[in-house]
């Protein structure tokens, strides 16, 4: 049948879509007049139904696992610690972490961006459940089970009013987040468009500036400090980082657009503009980065580590230390995914695991230095003196240096080129 078809059969580790028009560019900065024919693609529709299956599936499990943490979890967490982290640890969070991989074969899951909406399970339901362990839910969702599972199982945080009742999505909000999104894809498909060709780097880096990735020579790929702030470099990795933010942004906000029509709940918008409108790290990563990951691990990790430590800065350091292991095992999915019917493919060749982990331990180094000496003056007048869009981009500038330990494996695994096939696009005909 075409269902079957659609959802086990077809493969989305290919661009097979073909143009619905096309259209000439003449180029400006040549002597004689080129001109190049494009074709433009639309989003993949069976691509989308195939991730949204997935999620689907997803949810439906989740459900269960909401149903044992609020049954056997929540009341026992102060008065039978052994049976909670039994259940907790020793069961739930490890089958949740086990089960995307269950996924992959399951669904002969080829695209990593449809193997990304299985690994919800070993990102943000082993999290919300770490929370719901040391008692930091957020504050309303335990009230009921009916809350309980829908804080749980929405994949997108959801927005809980000042009676403790889920927020209902007004038609502003959806047709503002439609309205994202498809604008969102748009910019996606444009910068894909024009990078794979390039294998993702705008600026061509001179043989002296390339990172050294002999392993005996240095395991992590990084060769002289100054490299680092080479502008070339940094211009990709800035690039790569909008473009990761654009893929974040568009992705969750079609999700939140169809919960809230759908479902009528109203949720948290991911991205706050980060890129442009950070005022400090802990501004970027604590209010306007993925804050559907951030809010998982402040509950999950932060707030217990600190509860057991009474230090912010512990707590910090072990927050990120816990979401660069968590992107490392991302990879490790997406690594399986890529090499399940290639068997050409060998993955501890081509992937730095590590890289991911050694990125977010740097951030939680300018987090600490934040706390440190982030109260003096020059900071303080930058803070307040500086146009918004330019401090932002300082902030951001902070990561950049060690931004491509967190792109360059996404680029290798292909992760941008399979999100493509969920956006608008253009390409040579």
């Amino acid at each position: 049948s075409l269902l079957k078809e659609i959802l086990f059969e077809t493969k989305y580790d290919y661009d097979l879509r073909q143009p619905v028009f096309n259209f000439t560019i003449t180029s400006p900065f040549s002597d004689v007049m080129e001109t190049t024919n494009y074709g433009f693609l639309l989003p993949s529709l069976w691509f989308w139904l195939k991730t949204l299956f997935i999620m689907s599936i997803g949810t439906l499990i989740s459900s269960c696992i909401s149903y044992i943490i609020y049954t056997y979890i929540i009341p026992n967490r102060k008065i039978n610690s052994v049976k909670v982290n039994l259940i907790g640890f020793g069961v739930l969070i490890p089958f949740m972490l086990v089960l995307p991989f269950i996924f992959v074969e399951l669904f002969q899951i080829d695209n990593i961006i449809q193997s990304f909406g299985a690994a919800l399970f070993m990102f943000v339901y082993p999290l919300r459940c770490s929370e719901a362990m040391f008692g930091f839910s957020p504050k309303y969702v335990e009230t009921t089970f009916k809350s309980y599972w829908m804080y749980f199982t929405c994949p997108v945080e959801v927005v809980f009013d000042k009676n403790g009742q889920p927020s209902r999505a007004s038609a502003f909000d959806i047709q503002r987040r439609f309205r994202t999104s498809i604008s969102g894809f748009l910019l996606v498909g444009f910068l894909i468009s024009y990078l794979l060709p390039k294998d993702f780097v705008l600026f061509q880096l001179s043989s002296d500036l390339q990172l050294n990735f002999d392993a005996e020579a240095n395991k992590y790929g990084l060769k002289k400090l100054a490299e680092l702030f080479n502008v070339r470099r940094l211009t990709n990795n800035f690039i790569m980082a909008v473009l990761t933010n654009l893929c974040l942004s568009a992705g969750t906000h079609f999700i939140a657009a169809g919960n809230g029509l759908v479902g009528g709940i109203n949720v948290i918008d991911v991205t706050n503009n980060p890129m442009f409108g950070s005022t400090s790290p802990s501004d970027f990563w604590g209010r306007r980065w993925n804050q559907l990951v951030h809010a998982t691990l402040k509950g999950g990790v932060f707030k217990p580590v600190r509860s057991m430590t009474d230090s912010a800065g512990i707590a910090s350091v072990a927050t990120f230390l816990v979401s660069g292991i968590l992107h490392d095992y991302l990879l490790f999915l997406f690594t399986y995914t890529r090499s399940r019917n290639d068997e050409t493919f060998d993955l501890y060749e081509l992937c730095s695991f590590g890289n991911q982990t050694m990125f977010f331990l740097w951030n939680a180094v300018l987090i600490l230095l934040e706390m440190a000496i982030g109260h003096w003056f020059i900071f303080q007048w930058m803070k307040n003196n500086l146009p918004k869009h330019v401090l932002g981009l300082l902030v951001v500038m902070s990561a950049l240096p060690l931004g491509h330990l967190f792109t360059d494996e996404f680029v290798k695994m292909g992760v941008y080129q399979d999100f493509g096939l969920g956006a608008f696009g253009f390409r040579k005909v």
